[in-house]
Formats: C-alpha cells, structure tokens, sequence
C-alpha cells in the first residue's frame, strides 16, 4: 500500500547538526571551480563531436546514390541532432554561469564567521555576487531610485548584440551554423524533389529555414541567460529560487540553520 515515507515524518531540527564544525571551503570552492571547468571541457567535446558527425554524414550523404527524399531526411536528422545538442550546449553555458556565481560566494563566505552561517545569509551573499555578475551578460535600463542606479528592465536585443563578442557565444554559434547549414540542406534537398517546384523555390525554402533555426537558436540561448539574472530586476522568491536551487554547492551550509525557506 503506497503513502507518504516514513522519513517524511522526521523533523531536521538545527540541534541535530554541529553548527561549530568547521567547513573547508577551500575544498568546496576547489571542488566547483572543477567542476566549472568540466562543463566548459563537456562543452567542447559536444561541439567537436557534432562537427565529427556532420563533416561525415553530409559529404556521404552526398556521395551515396541514394533518392532525393532519402538525401533529405539525411541531412534532416543531422540538423535534428544538432538541435538536440544546442540545447545540452545552453544547459551546460547556464550551470558556467550558476558555478561562476557559486564560486566567488564561497569565496566571499571563506571570511565569514562559523556562527553567521545561516541560509539566508548564504543566499543574500549569493544574491549580491548574482547583481555583480549581471552588468557583463545582460544589456538593461537602468533608473534612480532612493539616489541609488537599479537595473530595471532587460533589453533582450542589446544582450544578443552585447553577446557576440564573447567566446562562449561564438563557440555555441559554431554548432548553431552548423545545424543551420543541415537544416538548409535538408529544405533545399527536398524542394527540390518536388518535379513541379519553381527553380527558385529550394534556394528560398532552404534560406527560411537557415534563418529560422539561427533564431531560435539565438533565442533560446539568450532567454536562458536572462533566466539566470531575472531575480535582478523582478527580486521575487520564484526567480531566485530558479537559480539558487543549480548552485547544490552551497545547499549544504544550510543544514543547521534556523532560516527561513524564502530568499531574502
């Protein structure tokens, strides 16, 4: 008979934790500077690995005598795959940017005194080294307010703009290309298939299609790092929430603590 878990049932009381043990956050930080690094190795080895697969499935597509429509579909399921892996690519480029975050609050907290370790003063470090971060990613307005500048709105087209010139952005836009470029092909392979097509109707129905996928390529990548930053304009519970909850290296030094379970 299912139900709720017995564990459910037992409370996580602050005297159950030693709150004087000390923490070695050298180790910690060690620990997500690492891991930082992995992504960004996960993240080239994803591209290099698409490109592998393209430079060999397109040419061979090409070179086998094979149908039209067959072509097609070939040059299809790479683009689709290549799809797929832009989006592992943005999850990876996200956690960059949480680890990035995490990192410099645990380097904050290494001056921090055992007894103040509490949640809500992990999450207001942790919010203070968010703001820091946000002017080099996303493009905002900015207003006066108690003689104090607070970003207040964030201008999307002015982040992508502010984003070309970073390496992370290029490298994702070498597999966002290159699936483009599939996804041509494909368009182009199959318009042209079609007997009664006009002669301009593939080029055309290829170069949608190429601009449709970069911009929603684009797209998606930008709204995932203004995800990252929401909390610096909307300062709501969800937004934080969002963010905090991929930065599990700081999730343990609220063990313990007598906090409360909204962000501050």
């Amino acid at each position: 008979m299912s139900g709720t878990p017995t564990f459910e049932k037992f409370e996580l009381t602050p005297d159950l934790f030693d709150t004087k043990k000390e923490i070695n956050f050298e180790n910690l930080y060690n620990l997500c500077t690492a891991e930082l690094s992995l992504q960004q190795s996960k993240r080239d080895q994803i591209i290099a690995f698409y490109v592998a697969i393209a430079g060999f499935l397109i040419p061979t597509a090409y070179e086998l005598d094979v149908s039209v429509w067959f072509r097609g579909a070939a040059f299809a399921l790479v683009a689709f795959i290549g799809a797929m892996l832009c989006r592992v690519v943005v999850r990876y480029r996200v956690y960059k940017e949480v680890y990035w975050v995490t990192s410099r609050t645990i380097a904050a907290l290494m001056r921090a005194k055992p007894e103040r370790l509490e949640k809500a003063f992990v999450q207001k470090v942790f919010a203070v080294n968010l703001r820091k971060s946000m002017p080099s990613i996303i493009a905002c307005d900015y207003a006066e307010k108690d003689g104090v500048r607070v970003p207040t709105r964030i201008r999307r087209f002015a982040t992508v703009i502010k984003q070309q010139n970073s390496a992370e952005t290029m490298l994702y836009m070498v597999i966002v290309v290159m699936t483009a470029v599939s996804a041509f092909l494909a368009g182009y392979t199959l318009c042209g298939g079609i007997s009664v097509a006009p002669a301009w109707l593939p080029t055309v129905c290829g170069a949608v299609i190429f601009l449709f996928v970069v911009y929603l390529a684009v797209r998606s990548y930008t709204r995932a790092l203004n995800d990252v930053y929401t909390f610096c304009f909307d300062r709501t519970d969800a937004s934080f929430n969002k963010v905090y909850a991929k930065a599990w290296f700081l999730h343990g030094l609220e063990c313990g603590a007598a906090a409360p379970e909204k962000a501050q």
